[in-house]
């Protein structure tokens, strides 16, 4: 019997240690956005799941004590741990209703010069079921705020988030990025690298906050209704039982301020909406429920719709004929003078998102509650600004407003109308009325219409919201437990959230991006107790559907996207930038995910993008002089080197260092493409990083590294070297990555960076040695031998790991007598580790038979 041996290296084993404990937070009103980067994944054991956040804060924040550190500079360095701060303490949310502080995290890395520090905060839990009924839970990390140096999103609070089926995956996809990456303007596209250790491909797609979540797409055939009969009767009579005060979102409230009672002092209504045609339609309005095709003592109380260049409101009030008579006011967007040169004026409102308030002035001439003598009025603002009528009545504002002594109206409030609503209406009103999303469905049936376009993030407000409050909250998501204006419905001096629709929905697994799914009902987010939420549920109607839809990611609403393209390819997300704002920074937000979206995580990065072109003669890129970069001539440039044994046009084998060969530029190799290892024998790469600019001092920025794996800098002004060694242990089998980029520091001019450069490195087990039975090479069998007569035999073995050295013999006892092994004979042509020997026998005449 053969055998073929290797020699085996030692292993050394690395025991990373991980930390938590308890909170400390202080105030940081004055340092500005801390948060850089943040990244989730997770891994299960059954229904243990362990968390890892990965997450990038400003390093230097002056004044914060605990912000401190053992570096040199006296601020944090690899492996302190530091507590984290924010204007919003840092939370984790688990999606079961568990709420944790998330009070420190291990620092891994960090960088002087681009003035970020990178840590990692652990956690395992425990879920009761491995779905939440169906759905995934819903992990989310969230805090405030974003750097305030930022081209989109600047100060907003950050969340990711993490889909959690353990039906379905039993572990996550994971990214590696440098915190901060930097790009050249005309060329500002990235690779990102990612492994999940599965047998599955992972999807990359632009993220949309789950906070910013969908917008509800109308068909011009379906609304949204929802009954309002069951908040008619409640707390409704004598002053007191107005509006309990123990019951701040007390339906009654909603009720009658959409009814129009004499006590509350007025009501506003806003939201995002995108019309999809020129003619428009109603947007939001009261009337007849989807089971009143005709209409039996109800008319609607409030209408808001919009068209191309015009918003009218108004109301149906019970008249002495058939139909209701309409009290409408018709308000022109280009009427205000800051909107006169915006596109909306311009260009129009159809086809993009415009914000709309409405408020409806409550005016009694009496004091009774049963709305007898009640008129009401009108204010219109879009995106903020305060519109004036089409036409306004021929007497001076000031007399029509005589009648309510002297009281000071508005700007741009409209004249006094009647109020829907009379005393001897009422008990029948309040039975029949709806509140609709969508379409108008009033008394007078020959208006009835429907919408065709998007809406998101509709509120209700109990009194009227100034101009400067809608402008300050009409791009702020509202998060009904954070938010300190709810206050009390009974008070009139109060500006109180009665409702709010976000027009979210999490549609199911496998939903392909952008494609929505059907929105049966849509609950509020505001009451947030399950009565208040289950009284407020709209319902879809009509012949139609009501859709989920993407919301708005170019920063007209809430969120601004940096990301123009994300290509789908394996492992790698390949990013495209928008760098529509021209140079500076970018927060982009991507998603990963499994096949069919299964344990989606987010990701978040920086992006620097340079005012650099690349100068051929120089073979480097040149900074712009006079911006940002001024004096700073030259982007340091990078390479990475190594011996590898390629595997093909897009991956190699990592080799011991050869002293006879000059070590390879290894540039073709690094991501998107791959290097090979195998776990138990070392790997080695240098990085070099060079500069033009003679007064500078290069160096570099690392992300994380795999545990065990260490560098050693040798740096010389404007030329540096960084030496790479990973032994990786048995356990570190799969993939892994090392993202790093070149930088330069002057005591003169600013400091800039290389792109980023990233290694994804495969280890595998080491592979056995095996003989080569390919054709021409090792038979694989023996035929007839011929007494008296000389027999070859070639034997050819290799084995993948070139750092394998083999040998080849006979196992004692058991060659036939007379056969002999020759000396190596030298490498198999094309292998990486091989040895080949020849087996020559002569049997004798006596050795007849089998052997």
């Amino acid at each position: 019997m053969l055998s073929s041996s290797r020699s085996i290296l030692a292993v050394a084993f690395i025991i990373c240690q991980f930390f938590q404990s308890t909170t400390a937070l202080a105030g940081v009103a004055n340092v500005g956005g801390t948060y850089r980067y943040g990244h989730i994944s997770w891994t299960s054991n059954q229904n243990d799941v362990d968390f890892v956040l990965e997450i990038v804060f400003k390093r230097n924040i002056s004044g914060v004590s605990y912000w401190k550190g053992s570096a040199p500079d006296g601020l944090s360095q690899v492996g302190d741990e530091i507590f984290l701060i924010g204007r919003e303490s840092p939370q984790f949310y688990f999606g079961d209703g568990m709420i944790e502080m998330v009070p420190k995290m291990h620092v891994t890395a960090y960088s002087v010069n681009e003035d970020w520090v990178q840590g990692e905060y652990r956690k395992t839990y425990t879920y009761s079921n491995p779905n939440n009924n169906g759905q995934p839970w819903i992990a989310k990390f969230s805090g405030c705020c974003r750097n305030s140096n930022l081209m989109n999103n600047k100060d907003a609070s950050f969340s990711l988030t993490a889909l959690v089926d353990l039906s379905l995956a039993n572990k996550s996809p994971r990214a590696h990025s440098l915190p901060v990456i930097t790009v050249p303007i005309n060329n500002p596209r990235m690779y990102i690298p990612s492994d999940d250790n599965t047998d599955t491909a992972v999807s990359w797609h632009v993220a949309t906050p789950w906070e910013v979540g969908n917008a509800a797409s109308f068909d011009g055939n379906s609304y949204m209704s929802m009954s309002l009969a069951p908040h008619h009767d409640v707390a409704y009579g004598t002053n007191a039982q107005w509006c309990d005060n123990s019951a701040p979102n007390n339906p009654a409230c909603f009720f009658q301020a959409l009814r129009t009672a004499a006590l509350p002092a007025a009501v506003t209504l806003e939201g995002w909406v995108r019309s999809n045609r020129e003619a428009g339609g109603y947007i939001l309005s009261t009337g007849r429920g989807p089971d009143a095709e005709t209409a039996r003592n109800t008319f609607s109380s409030l209408a808001i719709q919009v068209n191309h260049t015009h918003v009218t409101v108004g109301h149906e009030v019970k008249g002495v004929f058939v139909y209701p008579d309409r009290h409408e006011r018709t308000f022109a967007v280009c009427s205000n003078v800051r909107l006169a040169e915006d596109d909306v004026c311009t260009l129009g409102m159809t086809r993009r998102w415009v914000h709309i308030a409405v408020i409806r002035y409550h005016n009694p001439l009496t004091t009774e509650q049963n709305a007898v003598g009640l008129k009401v009025s009108y204010k219109v603002m879009v995106n903020g600004e305060t519109l004036e009528m089409v036409r306004y009545p021929v007497r001076p504002r000031e007399q029509l407003y005589a009648s309510l002594g002297g009281n000071e109206h508005e700007v741009g409030e409209t004249d006094l109308l009647d109020a829907p609503v009379k005393g001897q209406n009422v008990a029948a009103f309040g039975r029949t009325l709806h509140l609709i999303f969508g379409g108008f469905r009033g008394g007078d049936t020959t208006k009835d219409g429907y919408f065709v376009g998007m809406m998101d993030e509709w509120r209700v407000w109990n009194g009227a919201i100034s101009d400067v409050d809608v402008r300050e909250r009409m791009k702020t998501l509202l998060t009904p437990a954070k938010e300190p204006f709810l206050g009390d419905p009974s008070s009139t001096a109060t500006n109180t959230l009665l409702a709010l629709w976000s027009m979210d929905l999490m549609c199911p697994l496998g939903t392909p991006p952008g494609q929505g799914c059907a929105v049966a009902a849509l609950s509020p987010v505001y009451p947030k107790d399950a009565a208040g939420q289950a009284a407020l549920m709209a319902h879809t109607a009509g012949g139609g559907s009501a859709m989920t839809a993407e919301p708005d990611d170019s920063g007209v609403m809430t969120w601004e996207s940096a990301v123009s393209e994300v290509a789908l390819a394996g492992l790698r997300g390949e990013v495209l930038l928008n760098t529509a704002h021209g140079p500076g920074l970018y927060q982009v937000s991507l998603t990963l995910a499994l096949s069919g979206g299964r344990a989606r995580v987010g990701l978040d990065f920086v992006v620097t993008v340079q005012d650099a072109a690349y100068d051929a003669g120089a073979m480097a890129w040149a900074l712009a002089q006079g911006g940002a970069h001024a004096g700073n001539m030259f982007v340091p440039s990078l390479t990475v080197t190594g011996y590898v044994h390629p595997l093909g046009e897009c991956a190699a084998l990592v080799v011991p260092p050869r002293p006879e060969e000059a070590p390879a530029d290894l540039t073709p190799f690094m991501f998107p493409c791959q290097l090979s290892s195998f776990a138990g024998f070392p790997l080695h790469l240098t990085l070099t990083a060079t500069d033009l600019d003679a007064n500078s001092t290069v160096g570099f920025n690392l992300g994380a590294l795999p545990a065990g794996m260490s560098v050693s800098l040798a740096e010389a002004h404007s030329r540096a070297t960084l030496d790479v060694a990973w032994t990786p242990c048995p356990a570190q089998v799969g993939l892994h990555a090392l993202c790093f980029d070149a930088t330069d520091r002057s005591p003169s001019a600013p400091s800039a960076s290389s792109p980023m450069t990233c290694a994804h490195l495969n280890v595998t087990p080491d592979p056995a040695p095996e003989f080569d039975i390919r054709p021409g090479m090792t038979p694989a069998t023996v035929g007839a031998l011929t007494m008296g007569e000389e027999t070859v035999v070639e034997l050819y073995a290799t084995d993948g790991n070139c750092m394998d050295t083999l040998t080849m013999e006979a196992v004692e006892g058991s060659l036939p007598t007379g056969a002999q092994l020759s000396p190596p004979l030298g490498p198999v042509p094309g292998a990486c580790s091989s040895v080949h020997r020849q087996l020559r026998w002569t049997p004798a005449y006596n050795q007849g038979g089998w052997e």
